[in-house]
């Protein structure tokens, strides 16, 4: 007997803090509606998403350029009178593909970025507040007064809930996330990103031209001629393939430095992704998740 009644007690108890929790919940809810105290930093944090989006998108296209012109760069060298090409532009074809794709996904997170922004606008609308207000007030009359609450104002609640907070509350937990996991990441990758544009323009793909040597008009000269000509040939020809050697050693560096920007190439594509898809739809359903549990108490019988 007596422990049914501490249970009971204890049941009532807990009831009531639940009741002044939920109240406390709301009343935080519309002033924050009203007050706009999210509204502000959340657009800081967008405003600095695209500025990074669009500092990348800038990088891609410029790197994408730069690789399209090497690629079409080709090196005709004639050592002792064999023909030899050399195409070092294209060790750069893979990565330019990833770079184009890069490039798209930065547009498209310039886009995310811009939707959010909009969208906040759209939440915080006075119409948007005010709806929100009669359905909180609704709702909590009903609930302190241990009526059955109906099910249709349950979900009106949790969907304004969801317009008007969602988005502010996403941006701003999914910049903390960055700020906290991925913003060093993100630094140090796109530094890399941004030196490869002058990296490539960098290797050179000019072959040194042999000089003509000076007329002579006499028998000698003409002999002296010859011979100085067949000199002037192998020294050239010793000079291109030197080159040609330096070029190779030049290419096997620059496809070196082509493999690091894959690798950061990637890991701005994920933080990206992880920034405007992956994290606020997480951040998105377990807001869902809390506003559904807390706002669909069970009927008192």
């Amino acid at each position: 007997m007596f422990s049914l009644v501490v249970k009971k007690i204890s049941t009532f108890g807990m009831q009531n803090v639940r009741k002044v929790a939920i109240g406390f919940f709301i009343v935080v809810m519309l002033m924050c509606a009203w007050l706009t105290f999210l509204e502000a930093p959340a657009e800081k944090r967008i405003d600095d998403g695209l500025r990074r989006a669009l500092t990348s998108f800038a990088t891609a296209r410029l790197l994408n350029g730069v690789i399209s012109v090497v690629q079409g760069t080709e090196v005709a060298f004639e050592p002792m009178g064999v023909g030899m090409n050399f195409a070092p532009g294209q060790i750069l074809d893979p990565i330019n593909d990833l770079v184009e794709h890069f490039s798209n996904l930065m547009l498209a997170a310039s886009v995310a970025f811009g939707i959010q922004k909009m969208l906040i606008n759209i939440g915080s609308h006075w119409l948007v507040n005010l709806a929100l207000t009669l359905s909180a007030l609704g709702w909590m009359f009903l609930y302190f007064r241990l009526q059955s609450i109906p099910a249709w104002l349950s979900k009106c609640l949790v969907v304004l809930l969801m317009t008007r907070f969602a988005i502010p509350i996403v941006v701003i937990g999914t910049d903390v996330l960055f700020q906290q996991f991925m913003a060093n990441q993100y630094i140090a990758s796109q530094e890399v990103i941004a030196k490869a544009p002058t990296q490539i323009t960098d290797f050179r793909t000019e072959v040194p031209t042999p000089t003509s040597p000076p007329k002579e008009k006499s028998l000698f000269g003409k002999f002296g001629k010859d011979i100085s000509g067949t000199i002037d040939d192998l020294k050239s020809s010793l000079n291109m393939k030197k080159y040609y050697i330096h070029l190779k050693q030049e290419a096997k560096q620059l496809q070196e430095k082509a493999e690091l920007w894959v690798e950061h190439v990637i890991n701005l594509i994920v933080i990206f992704i992880l920034q405007t898809l992956i994290l606020p739809l997480l951040l998105v359903w377990v807001f869902y998740v809390v506003l559904r549990s807390l706002f669909a108490p069970p009927r008192i019988q």
